[in-house]
């Protein structure tokens, strides 16, 4: 229970930092909202946890979710010119996503 809180607040700290970051270099913060950070977190808790093949796997996962997890943003670079706002974008992305986590789990299939 207190590794689960441990990393419950470890990565509340960095979605804060991160969105305080956003206020001040939204290039920066986009940079590491996007994969760093995250991955810098969840690959050594995950290695305490799961151990050697269970974070390999994991990484092999992330490795092919970044490509498709950026389908979520694309609505919002092309909400100028499909003339919708934020959360119709945001709903778009949240759509895409569906498709996305299909094709991330037949990728994943076909590299084991």
């Amino acid at each position: 229970m207190i590794s689960f809180l441990f990393n419950v607040v470890l990565s509340a700290v960095v979605i804060g930092v991160v969105v305080w970051l956003a206020g001040r270099s939204p290039s920066a913060a986009g940079f590491a909202a996007v994969m760093p950070l995250s991955a810098m977190l969840i690959l050594p808790l995950s290695r305490a946890k799961l151990g050697g093949a269970g974070t390999a796997l994991l990484a092999k996962s992330m490795l092919l979710g970044i490509p498709t997890v950026a389908v979520f943003i694309l609505p919002f670079i092309a909400a100028g010119r499909l003339r919708i706002g934020f959360w119709q974008a945001y709903a778009l992305g949240c759509a895409l996503m569906l498709p996305a986590f299909a094709l991330h789990r037949y990728l994943f299939k076909l590299w084991l």
